[in-house]
């Protein structure tokens, strides 16, 4: 049961949910290989441009937090909304990252600087760094895995299966470097690409949330307290209703917004993954208050949403899209 009625899927989109539920219940979910076996099934690289339609990574996302796979969702949402369409037309890689963020500098055709916890680091074989000259201005360069100091970076609560990794930059932009691998700059819609990040963020983030209260609906009505499940007080259901109201009310921002995803601005994507990041945390924190102390046992899935969600509302949200929505109400 939910609040309010969806609409913006059809029946290509729920089929390919009932594909990946499939995959997912089929045991795929506690594969070490899980990324290699969806992309194998097709359920990765949904969101490329030619696409042209972030619906369908949309439910792989969607499909992934109903599973309780927070990891992989976000290396899905870096991917796909991300990396591909910074991409959009050049050369395929496996698994391509992207570095945004990060102290890297470029200046007299050296590219510098260190970034931490990179999403999909360790395992990518290209790398789309968003680095700054003195001046302020951005541009994304290409950089072969190799050519790159590596390092895994430390697991992160809530994330173990997240591959991130801590990078070193030391190249000079000359098409080559070393015969380690290539360094090349390229012309990106960076603002286009950090939208539908953001966008994928959201989906995810509001996604997650309705898991948690879904779990936590499923628990008060378990749970009993002096007899009587807890589902049947006064304060849980007040406290239940209000929580599926303003899910629903952000789930409505995103829906809009997978409809018309070419009008979405970085502003709006910006604003949108804010609030569902807000109402994922909400979400997360209701839960395990009514769960009460087995909230914080890590056996309960609760306990695991819990601390996965405090990831979503820090990961990639830097300074400059915090300008953003500064500049959008006028400041």
């Amino acid at each position: 049961m939910t609040i309010r009625r969806r609409r913006v899927y059809d029946a290509d989109h729920e089929a390919l949910r009932a594909s990946v539920a499939r995959f997912l219940d089929s045991g795929a979910a506690e594969r070490q290989d899980l990324w290699a076996a969806a992309a194998e099934h097709g359920f990765v690289g949904l969101g490329a441009p030619e696409v042209d339609d972030p619906r369908f990574a949309a439910v792989v996302l969607e499909a992934a937090m109903a599973a309780g796979l927070p990891a992989f969702a976000l290396s899905l949402a870096a991917h796909d909304g991300f990396a591909l369409p910074l991409l959009a037309g050049r050369r395929a890689a496996t698994r391509p990252a992207v570095v945004d963020g990060g102290d890297v500098r470029l200046a007299g055709g050296l590219l510098r600087g260190r970034a931490e916890t990179v999403v999909n680091g360790m395992s990518a074989d290209l790398l789309l760094v968003v680095a700054r000259t003195d001046d302020g201005d951005e541009h994304v360069v290409l950089v072969e895995a190799g050519a790159v100091h590596r390092a895994p970076a430390e697991p992160l609560l809530g994330l173990e299966g997240l591959d991130v990794a801590d990078c070193a930059f030391d190249l000079a932009l000359d098409g080559n470097d070393a015969g380690n691998g290539t360094v090349e700059p390229i012309d990106a819609d960076l603002e286009r690409a950090r939208a539908s990040h953001q966008l994928a963020l959201a989906v995810a983030a509001v996604a997650g949330a309705r898991t948690a209260l879904d779990i936590t609906v499923a628990y008060t009505r378990d749970r009993k307290a002096f007899g009587t499940p807890i589902a049947s007080f006064g304060n849980t259901r007040h406290v239940l209703g209000s929580l599926g109201a303003r899910i629903a009310a952000v789930e409505s921002f995103v829906d809009a917004a997978l409809e018309s995803p070419s009008g979405l601005s970085l502003a709006s994507a910006a604003a949108l993954r804010l609030c569902a990041t807000e109402i994922l945390g909400t979400a997360v924190d209701t839960g395990v208050q009514l769960h009460g102390g087995y909230g914080y046992m890590w056996e309960y899935p609760i306990a695991r949403a819990y601390a996965a969600a405090r990831f979503f509302r820090v990961h990639d949200a830097g300074e400059h899209l915090q300008e953003v929505l500064a500049g959008a109400v006028g400041l």
